[in-house]
């Protein structure tokens, strides 16, 4: 949890100090530029499991956007007490169609992902399934499972384990004015040479 926090510390410093260049360079219109928060609905298709998301966007002007959202997915009780995954991205957004009514964006950013698992106490091994393989090492296969590290054990006899990578991101998304908001849909392929996978999401955003 503490390299997490280290990563958002210094994802905001960052662009704290470039939003105040951009700033220097340029004067901001306010009709045209500002935050937006809001949240929605996601869904992983390689980990096969929705989740909630947490969403804030500022505009630098009228074409370039940075955004982060937070996503946490559902818990999951399979052969495992619980399995949980969350995500954090950043990301920049370009705006190909921007009007009043609808806005058409392409995106491109960082994803940092992580999951813990706790085992049952009749089964403490971990299957073959979308998680894990069973070999000497832990290595990921398909549903978007890093390599695991920080285990409390050997594998045979580990309680619980976790994992985290980072990937890139590309995709892209559209928002539909609602006069109070922006109702938005977002498909991208999430942590590119990390957590691989095609995420959906789709919400609200409230400009301020």
């Amino acid at each position: 949890m503490s390299k997490l926090l280290k990563f958002i510390f210094i994802t905001i410093l960052t662009l704290m100090v470039f939003f105040d260049a951009q700033a220097e360079v340029q004067p901001i219109d306010s009709e045209k530029t500002g935050f937006s928060l809001g949240g929605g609905l996601f869904y992983g298709f390689e980990a096969e499991r929705a989740g909630i998301r947490l969403d804030a966007l500022y505009s630098i002007n009228e074409d370039i956007r940075i955004g982060v959202d937070l996503g946490f997915y559902f818990p999951e009780n399979r052969e495992f007490d619980k399995v949980k995954r969350f995500e954090f991205n950043v990301n920049g957004h370009y705006l190909f169609v921007n009007n009043e009514d609808f806005t058409l964006y392409g995106l491109a950013g960082i994803n940092y992902f992580r999951f813990s698992a706790e085992f049952t106490g009749s089964n403490i091994n971990p299957p073959g399934t979308d998680f894990f393989v069973m070999e000497p090492a832990l290595t990921p296969i398909d549903g978007g499972v890093p390599n695991v590290s920080n285990q409390s054990g050997p594998i045979f006899s580990a309680p619980s384990m976790s994992g985290s990578d980072t990937g890139f991101n590309l995709g892209i998304g559209g928002e539909y004015n609602l006069n109070f908001g922006m109702l938005f849909g977002e498909l991208r392929y999430s942590g590119i040479g990390g957590a691989d996978q095609l995420v959906f999401g789709a919400g609200v955003r409230v400009p301020f």
